[in-house]
């Protein structure tokens, strides 16, 4: 045993120090001296300093000496100590506190010795850090979240920015994480205080994004992967997702139909349509497929969009794109607790807006006159209506035996209201050192804008997603989730049965008409259906829909970058879906009742649906970095998706009861019940290799392949899907950054295949011959009945895959510090063996089989630009993208249907195309109009209607051939579907006060509207024009107007009325989608009530917009061609976003 007297003079012989020490020691054994007597006071900071230092400059400060064994000095780790003025035994306690060594002192000299008794478990020292963190302009930043790198441990800053946080010691790294903001890592080293500035992260490449079944950094990825973040998402506060994204992606397509709360009728595609059967893209939630359906907004962290051919990996069910969706986990550290509330209030945006009661007499007079009969309305008449007479007339109507109405009713204001909403989220998250946790629960409720029922729904969220290491090697992600949305509204809104309901009723029913009778009764006029009426007493409907989804994914490393992943998905979804048609009379201007009772009998319906599916995946992941610079990653797997659906229907009529629909007090012999039920199975397997070297050349290729219970069993299993894709990094190259212009510069191609089996037309098992039952009985001996039965179609054994194939190029450019950032893409996709359906001889007797016979091809291209900087406290972005994509039937069988109008599938155009004549102006004089019946030879043009007059349209004969026919006249007129789609998102920031504008549009959509009362004017004698036709309509006073002369003549209206360039309409649009306006509480005020984070805001959605297709503020642009859709809304909210 080495001893050292740490002291003066020279080591002294081995024997004599032992000596010295063991009688030294039996003096402190007998007398215990203490120090504590002597007056030596000790300043001293040590952090992280070996002990033999620590003696050291205590002995310099006090001239003790110090006797100790070296070799036990090294089983003492560095030592933490801090003192001002502190007594000697205080010092060497705090030195000597954690360690299996005691001391004692005996004069001038302390003795270390080893304890008698064992220490308890140590606990390590913690080093304290504290610091503040601010943004760039100086501002606090409360909410950062900040951990130790490795371990569980971490903190939040407070509302003033300030944090405090311990770390093991001096190697310890923090990390730093804010929305918005570039990550940061500092190494502890000897700093007791850090303080860190944020910088906005303006592009960041190392972002991690999710891809199928796994995840990619965003700068090595070579496929067309779009990103919407929950900042993105969190920028509108929509309640619906589909909402949220509308218009925030090139590429990304979301359109709705109808402002139904509940109902909207929400839509989405990924660069157009890939087959005429319909499909749409493959919604994944958490790694397993699942319907986009109701989930809550607040509860998404992220959403990547597969576009090309990174969604090869999905195969059979990703011919139309993927879509991944990505909930939020939790951080560990300390809980955080969230909670958003917003209200809101609602106004219609369009309204169908008729003409006055004036107008409809004038107009109404003036097609009799054309027509060549008298006017309906005098002069007296007119002059009633304009002087609003409220007495109406018993005589004189429009239609025998009603009364005629001189004033106008404001229908729109009587059946219209301002509606409300509100939403609140509540989200608590946090986590331990092998635990993650986030809890959301949510509640929106929407009214309806109807004045009169029930018209609402309700939607509740609850989310629980946990993360656990179970050891260091095995880790648990668990995601639980329970989702119901409940519609309440009345039965004949819309019903799905039934002659009347209040959409297409209102519409139709002339502005002159009252709501109610002098007595206050409802008024039926002739056969127009009351709509007020119908929603307060035709009944009410009920639906609501539950999801109950469960998801469990292990992880477990084998080795360093070997892990093996196991995930199993459930989804269990039930609907239940009620209806009550009452019973209810109408009646008449004098009281009495009218003949016309509705809804007799009364009746009811219920039908419930269950569904549940399955989905059990593993693969083997591997990812590693050889020599600094090869980079490569594998995956294998497999997994088998189930599904199970059951629905039951019951109905019945003539209850004994108005107000209560037991289908025990429904008439025995109308109740009825349907049934049905049917499963499918796909099992799968699937890889992929990556390859990246020296982070600037990538190349990824991955493989498919899926058995489908849809098809023959020669036929179950598809051919491989595979896919290519190649990036090169440019910037990464020495010749580009000597150019020092570009941050990032990178070439993207890619090559892959695709299935569809999700479309329409495609039964569960049309490969067998299948049975249909009627409902129609024959009798058969002694009174036995036995419905009638049929072939269901022709069985189909060959028929296989749909397989789209994907190719795209690409670049990305960032410059300037990546404030500037590009991208332009271009794509061209082929559906080569698309399903067909075949034309036999009628003969046949059954509906024959669909073959793989067709082909479509879509050619399109997408950008993106964006802009992100500050000047001084005042931080600005800019991002817009543009994108257009257009396709062609190359191949359908030679159809080639010959008709004006919208042609649904026409070989060598798009899909949904509007075929019409060339519109040549209008007859304005009686030799013009006998020029046109003649041919330029003087033979009489054929085709032409009997009634054909001054003021009627004029067509052109493109053929030649002295004849207006659909023969050799029609023209390609356009299509529907969405051209050049573009947004622009600006927003801003200064001192607290946040600016946010969204714009979106569209920049051509052609559309013929056509079937309903609005169309044309008086397209039935009773139905009153919209007040868009007002003057619009040829007379000789109005020789320039856009439209034909008014008339009744059925013959006339469809002629001057057929589709042709006259009666297209470009809906093409811009819109203010959503303007938001906040202010964040400064963190000197929220501090004092212990607040991390308030932020106050006000939002509006779909304020404003421009666009020539509205027929003056009829209908909305995005609407489309349905007259009798539930209105679009405005909304304006405030919000409040607290975090405690």
């Amino acid at each position: 045993m080495q001893l050292t007297a740490q002291g003066k003079g020279s080591p002294v012989p081995q024997l004599v120090k032992i000596m010295k020490i063991t009688v030294l020691i039996l003096l402190v054994a007998c007398l215990q001296v203490s120090a504590t007597g002597y007056a030596q006071k000790v300043t001293l900071t040590a952090r992280n300093m070996p002990l033999e230092k620590v003696l050291n400059e205590i002995k310099k400060q006090t001239g003790y000496l110090f006797f100790y064994n070296q070799h036990w000095l090294k089983e003492v780790k560095n030592v933490n100590v801090s003192v001002q003025a502190a007594p000697i035994d205080e010092v060497l306690t705090a030195c000597f506190e954690h360690t299996p060594f005691t001391y004692s002192v005996v004069d001038k000299t302390i003795i270390i010795t080893r304890r008698q008794t064992p220490l308890p478990e140590e606990k390590p020292r913690q080093l304290p850090v504290s610091g503040k963190v601010t943004d760039e302009n100086g501002q606090a930043l409360p909410g950062v979240t900040i951990q130790v790198k490795g371990t569980g441990k971490g903190a939040i800053t407070a509302p003033d920015g300030t944090f405090a946080i311990e770390v093991a010691d001096g190697n310890a790294v923090l990390q730093f994480r804010f929305t918005g903001m570039q990550e940061q890592e500092v190494t502890v080293g000897d700093k007791s205080v850090i303080n860190i500035v944020m910088k906005a992260s303006l592009q960041d490449l190392g972002e991690v994004v999710v891809v199928g079944y796994g995840t990619a950094k965003k700068e090595t990825l070579a496929g067309a992967v779009g990103v919407i973040t929950s900042k993105d998402i969190g920028s509108k506060p929509s309640t619906n997702l589909l909402s949220a994204i509308q218009g925030v992606m090139p590429g990304l397509t979301v359109t709705r139909t109808s402002g139904r709360p509940g109902g909207e009728g929400y839509s989405f595609d990924i660069r157009g349509i890939s087959s005429i059967n319909g499909g749409g893209p493959l919604v994944i939630i958490d790694g397993i497929p699942n319907p986009l359906g109701i989930i809550d907004p607040n509860d998404v962290e992220s959403v990547s969009v597969l576009k090309d051919a990174a969604a090869s990996i999905y195969g059979a069910r990703a011919a139309s794109g993927v879509i991944l969706i990505t909930t939020k986990s939790g951080r560990k550290g300390k809980p955080v607790i969230q909670y958003s509330t917003n209200f809101a209030l609602k106004t219609p945006a369009f309204l169908k807006n008729k003409t006055t009661t004036l107008q409809y007499a004038l107009m109404y007079n003036e097609a009799n006159v054309n027509d060549g009969k008298p006017k309906q309305f005098s002069e007296e008449f007119l002059q009633r209506m304009r002087d609003n007479d409220p007495n109406p007339s018993p005589t004189g109507s429009v239609i025998a035996g009603f009364p005629q109405f001189f004033t106008t009713t404001d229908w729109n204001g009587l059946l219209y209201k301002t509606g409300s909403q509100q939403y609140h989220n509540l989200n608590i998250s946090g986590g331990t050192d092998n635990s993650a946790y986030v809890i959301s629960g949510g509640f929106f409720n929407t009214g309806g804008i109807y004045n009169v029922s029930d018209n609402r729904s309700n939607r509740y969220n609850l989310r629980v997603n946990y993360d656990h290491s179970l050891s260091k090697r095995l880790k648990a992600f668990i995601k639980l989730s329970f989702e119901e949305q409940d519609n309440f509204e009345p039965s004949m809104l819309a019903p799905a049965s039934g002659t009347f309901n209040v959409l297409s009723d209102f519409v139709k029913l002339p502005s002159f008409v009252p709501a109610k009778t002098p007595g206050g009764k409802y008024y039926q006029w002739q056969g127009f259906v009351n709509p007020l009426q119908e929603m307060a007493e035709g009944g009410e409907a009920k639906s609501t829909e539950q999801n109950a989804i469960g998801n469990l994914k292990l992880e477990y490393t084998l080795a360093d970058g070997l892990k093996l992943v196991g995930q199993a998905g459930i989804t269990m979804r039930n609907t239940t879906n009620k209806k009550e048609f009452k019973t209810f009379y109408t009646w008449n201007w004098d009281e009495s009742q009218n003949s016309r009772t509705q809804n007799v009998p009364n009746r009811a319906s219920l039908s419930n649906s269950k569904s549940r599916y399955g989905n059990f995946i593993g693969h083997l992941d591997y990812d590693k970095t050889f020599g600094g610079k090869h980079h490569v990653t594998a995956m294998a797997g497999a997994s088998r998706e189930t599904y199970h659906y059951e629905s039951l229907t019951t109905s019945g009529t003539n209850f004994s009861s108005n107000e209560i629909f037991s289908f025990d007090l429904a008439d025995k012999s109308t109740l009825s019940t349907t049934n049905g039920a049917f499963a499918w199975g796909l099992n799968s397997f699937f890889s992929r290799l990556g390859y990246v070297y020296n982070n600037k050349y990538i190349l990824e290729a991955s493989l498919r392949l899926d058995g489908s219970s849809r098809f023959a069993a020669d036929k179950r299993w598809s051919a491989l899907f595979p896919s290519i894709s190649a990036a090169w990094r440019l910037s990464e190259e020495n010749f580009v950054k000597r150019l020092n212009l570009f941050d990032d510069l990178k070439l993207r191609a890619s090559w892959g295949q695709m299935g569809n089996q999700d479309i329409n037309g495609l039964g569960y098992y049309n490969y067998i011959q299948l049975i249909t039952i009627g409902t129609t009985a024959y009798p058969f001996g002694n009174g036995l009945r036995i419905n009638s039965a049929s072939l269901s179609g022709m069985a189909s054994p060959d028929r296989t895959w749909e397989t789209v194939e994907m190719k795209n190029a690409g670049i990305d450019i960032a410059l300037l510090k990546s404030r500037l950032s590009m991208s332009f893409d271009y794509f061209v996709k082929e559906n080569r063996n698309m399903l067909l359906s075949v034309t036999l001889p009628e003969v046949l007797g059954v509906a024959p089989p669909t073959t793989n016979a067709g082909k479509l091809r879509v050619h399109g291209w997408e950008m993106s630009l964006g802009w992100n900087d500050h000047i001084g406290n005042f931080e600005y972005g800019v991002r817009g993208g543009l994108s257009d994509n257009q396709n062609k039937l190359v191949y359908v069988g030679g159809a080639d249907p010959v008709g004006t109008g919208l042609i649904g599938t026409k070989q060598g155009y798009p899909q949904s195309s509007y075929f019409g004549y060339v519109y040549d102006g209008i007859i304005q004089n009686d030799k013009e109009l006998e020029e046109y019946k003649k041919n330029p030879d003087g033979s009489a043009k054929k085709g032409l209607p009997g009634t054909l007059s001054v003021g009627d349209a004029r067509y052109r004969d493109l053929n030649g051939d002295g004849s207006i026919s659909t023969a050799g006249d029609l023209v390609f007129l356009g299509n529907p579907a969405p051209r050049y789609n573009y947004f622009v998102n600006l927003s801003a920031q200064w001192k607290g006060i946040d600016f946010a504008a969204f714009v979106q549009g569209v920049g051509k959509r052609n559309i013929i509207r056509s079937g309903d009362e609005f169309y044309r004017p008086f397209n039935k004698y009773w139905a009153q024009p919209l007040a868009y036709f007002y003057e619009k309509t040829w007379a000789p006073e109005r020789p320039d107007a856009k439209y034909p002369r008014l008339s009744m003549d059925n013959t006339t209206l469809n002629w001057n009325y057929i589709p042709s360039s006259n009666q297209l309409v470009n809906t093409a649009y811009v819109r203010l989608k959503n303007l938001q306006v906040g202010y964040s509480l400064p963190a000197s005020l929220i501090s004092r009530i212990k607040l991390a984070a308030v932020r106050i805001y006000f939002s509006g959605e779909n304020l404003w917009e421009s666009s020539q297709g509205t027929w003056d503020g009829s209908y909305d642009p995005e609407e489309g061609n349905d007259a009798y859709s539930y209105p679009f809304v405005r909304t304006w909210s405030l919000g409040l976003n607290v975090k405690f």
